[in-house]
């Protein structure tokens, strides 16, 4: 009976392409019984993440110091035209701004 079994066995690795099935089904496998693990990453030697989407690029706001020339010119450059009624204008917004940075913002 082993003899059978071992005749039947050999008979079939006569055959290139039933070999090379056999092959591919052993290497899955073993593909399955072993698994892939990272021996360097335990003990806390690797950083493990998952990177989000709506985050990449992300910027924290930075802190800017203005001080008084400075606000001038943006508010100047944003809401001051060359015209005399565009100043009368914004003259309500501006001291709004005004209010809330606690500080006048002069108008040429």
């Amino acid at each position: 009976m082993l003899r059978e079994l071992i005749e039947r066995k050999s008979a079939d690795l006569a055959d290139p392409t039933q070999l090379g099935r056999q092959w591919n089904e052993l290497q899955k496998l073993r593909s399955k019984l072993k698994k892939k693990v990272d021996t360097k990453a335990s003990k806390g030697r690797k950083i493990r993440y998952v990177v989000h989407s709506s985050l990449v690029n992300f910027m924290a706001p930075v802190p800017l110091s203005w001080n008084d020339s400075a606000m001038d010119d943006l508010f100047r450059s944003l809401f001051v035209e060359a015209g005399e009624e565009s100043i009368q204008g914004t003259s309500t917004f501006i001291s709004v701004i005004e209010e809330q940075f606690h500080s006048p913002i002069e108008v040429f």
